[in-house]
């Protein structure tokens, strides 16, 4: 009969697993890593059997977790990134989706399935296509982005969504906006950082 170590040894197997399998499933949407088949080791793992032999599992298992939590956790980051910069985007664009895979980069899709070019893009989906890569390029680097009149070819929907959407993009990281503006759906939300400039020279 396994002891109660043996039991909480068998349970932290499991739970790590299951944990770094739903992990490597995000990481494996980018292209990032390979998604952990863990389900086969879950059922084996939770046999009467398996917990009769928990040293040996424990043995060989552990490692193994214990080096995907490690890969994981190195490219945790860059993965962070990415998600948000294409799950922002796609808050914004409607009837296509933007998809990425590190072999393939950036791709646009119609809702039929379509693969579309960059071309096709309005004006206003270029424009955030364009700003949310050029953020997502600076990566940690300290950086201050001036954008001048960025409402332009946005329509009002957007507007109200950008600034919140270059926070989001940027979080945790050592970048400033600058952002030249008349558009008061761009303001509003976001009065306490608004400086208005004065338009007379002094004599």
């Amino acid at each position: 009969m396994p002891n109660s170590l043996d039991v909480a040894k068998q349970r932290k197997l499991v739970e790590d697993l299951k944990r770094q399998a739903s992990r490597s499933t995000s990481f494996a949407r980018f292209g990032l890593s390979s998604e952990l088949p863990a389900d086969d080791l879950l059922v084996a793992l939770q046999t009467q059997g398996a917990m009769q032999q928990t040293y040996l599992l424990d043995q060989i298992l552990r490692p193994f977790i214990d080096g995907v939590k490690v890969r994981l956790d190195a490219l945790q980051t860059l993965h962070d990134k990415i998600s948000t910069f294409v799950d922002t985007i796609n808050t914004f664009f409607q009837g296509k989706t933007i998809s990425f895979q590190l072999r393939t980069g950036f791709v646009v899709t119609s809702e039929s399935g379509d693969i579309l070019i960059p071309s096709v893009l309005s004006s206003g989906e270029k424009q955030l296509l364009l700003l949310l890569c050029n953020i997502l390029a600076a990566g940690g680097e300290a950086s201050i982005f001036i954008i001048d009149e960025p409402e332009l070819s946005l329509n009002v929907k957007w507007q109200r969504k950008l600034v919140s959407a270059l926070l989001d993009c940027t979080r945790d990281t050592h970048t400033q906006f600058v952002l030249s503006t008349h558009s008061l759906e761009l303001l509003t939300q976001h009065q306490a950082n608004v400086l208005k400039l004065n338009s007379r020279v002094p004599v």
